[in-house]
């Protein structure tokens, strides 16, 4: 491979990273229904969902690794230090790359789950309550009637 621009590497890592974390996303969805435990949100209990969400990620990073470096860095050619230009043991270039882009796609994961996410639900509005004094002018500066003290409707009055 020909060394590229910083930008071009950039970009390189970038769309690997979002390809590898579409398709380690689609495999662990489809994981789910042979293994139930791989989905963390169906597990009520705290400490049980804490080692799911534990499972979850090691799954996930796992099944990344294994795209990024033998994949797409081994077989693809897709390596940072030879697209940079810098001279250097291939088996090191591979896993480098291939910790980059696990790293860049967990990432990338964490950005589409922020900007992702269903927004939540609103909770229900809360009545407003006024305190005070009512006064009622007739717009040429007099008053109407007496001033009224304005309650919640839940306080005595008196």
């Amino acid at each position: 491979m020909k060394p590229v621009d910083g930008v071009t590497a950039i970009a390189l890592i970038l769309i690997a990273s979002f390809a590898i974390d579409r398709i380690v996303t689609a495999a662990m969805f489809l994981l789910s229904f042979l293994s139930p435990s791989l989905e963390p949100s169906l597990i009520e209990a705290p400490g049980a969902r804490a080692v799911a969400e534990r499972r979850y990620k090691l799954a996930y990073v796992t099944l990344a690794g294994l795209l990024a470096i033998l994949v797409l860095a081994y077989y693809g050619g897709v390596r940072v230090f030879a697209a940079m230009g810098v001279p250097t043991d291939p088996l090191l270039d591979t896993l480098f790359t291939g910790i980059i882009l696990v790293g860049g796609a967990d990432r990338v994961a964490a950005v589409l789950k922020v900007t992702g996410e269903a927004p939540s639900q609103k909770p229900a509005p809360q009545p407003i309550q006024i305190t005070g004094k009512l006064t009622l002018e007739d717009g040429q500066g007099g008053r109407v009637g007496q001033p009224q003290e304005v309650l919640p409707e839940h306080a005595p009055r008196g």
